[in-house]
């Protein structure tokens, strides 16, 4: 018997996945998003706006949540504008897990081109930079967009929570061996420091204070100096 055509994804929900967001949402739903996303810089007043914004959101629910669309309002978000050195409108970004930006379009992208955008963006394993786009540019708005959704996401309250779990952490070491309260320092600097620095490697996403290897997994990447 012939074999059998694959079935087209069942068409997700618009709520599911198209998001609009403002810096507070990026770290969660941006950043943290367990599939790709189309990152989406548009205005109300923008015609070429109008006309690519429905199109990425039914490619979004066509593609039955293998990718997420979130949406920036520029005018209401000069943060994240300022950040992605957005400078045209729409500009649209290919963003993959752990906010990695691989991609940047500006302007309506003609079909063929925006298919082959999605292609790119869904293609598994592929987290390489797009050969035609600028990759140290790319590289740097990725630090700056990541650095202004960690922000916005480190609330007050958040803030004030975190203090105090530091707070009993450090109360539970009072009266250890200096050492081992310097040792953990140190280390965990190295870990916030390689994270910052290579902010695609997953390796450096997590860090389990429990295994024993903890302290050999995190050397310091290459130009980053000493504690």
């Amino acid at each position: 018997p012939a074999p059998s055509k694959p079935q087209p994804p069942k068409k997700a929900r618009k709520e599911d996945v198209v998001f609009e967001c403002s810096a507070a949402d990026l770290q969660k739903v941006l950043v943290e998003s367990p599939v790709p996303v189309v990152l989406d810089v548009y205005a109300d007043w923008c015609g070429p706006c109008k006309a690519l914004g429905p199109v990425l959101e039914n490619a979004a629910q066509q593609l039955g949540g293998a990718v997420r669309l979130v949406k920036v309002n520029s005018d209401n978000n000069r943060d994240v504008v300022e950040a992605l050195g957005v400078q045209g409108l729409p500009t649209i970004f290919a963003v993959k897990r752990g906010g990695r930006l691989t991609e940047q379009v500006v302007g309506m992208p003609p079909e063929a081109a925006l298919q082959n955008f999605f292609i790119r963006l869904l293609t598994p394993g592929n987290n390489a930079r797009n050969p035609a786009s600028d990759a140290a540019k790319l590289e740097a708005l990725e630090s700056r967009l990541t650095d202004v959704a960690g922000r916005a996401a480190l609330t007050p309250d958040k803030t004030k929570k975190l203090r105090a779990v530091m707070g009993r952490a450090l109360d539970g070491v009072e009266g250890g061996a200096p050492g081992e309260v310097d040792r953990a320092l140190k280390v965990t600097r190295a870990a916030l420091r390689n994270a910052r620095a290579e902010l695609g490697n997953d390796k450096f996403r997590s860090i389990r204070t429990s295994s024993r290897a903890y302290e050999e997994a995190l050397p310091p990447p290459p130009g980053v100096g000493g504690f």
